[in-house]
């Protein structure tokens, strides 16, 4: 979520990173895939070893590959909120 000025960067200028803001993983639609994943795939199972664990990924991803549907992220009409009285008062 953060920018980083590192050598890794620096040597493959060809990279290009969007951040996202912190604390916006809706708009981020891999996060919205990974919740799809947990939620289809994971949650409630129970594996004995990361073999099986990977199994179970692979089977979702070969799942999804063939019935999945492309994201399309659309913008809700947003409507500016004004802060809370109590909020704006600390800043007094």
């Amino acid at each position: 979520h953060k920018p980083k000025h590192d050598r890794w960067l620096r040597l493959h200028p060809n990279v290009h990173l969007h951040f996202t803001p912190t604390h916006a993983s809706w708009l981020n639609l891999i996060e919205c895939w990974f919740s799809i994943l947990s939620r289809s795939a994971l949650k409630g199972a129970s594996f004995t070893s990361p073999k099986q664990l990977r199994q179970a990924i692979d089977d979702f991803i070969e799942y999804w590959l063939e019935h999945g549907t492309p994201f399309e992220w659309t913008k809700a009409e947003v409507r500016p909120v004004t802060p809370k009285s109590y909020i704006a008062n600390l800043r007094a």
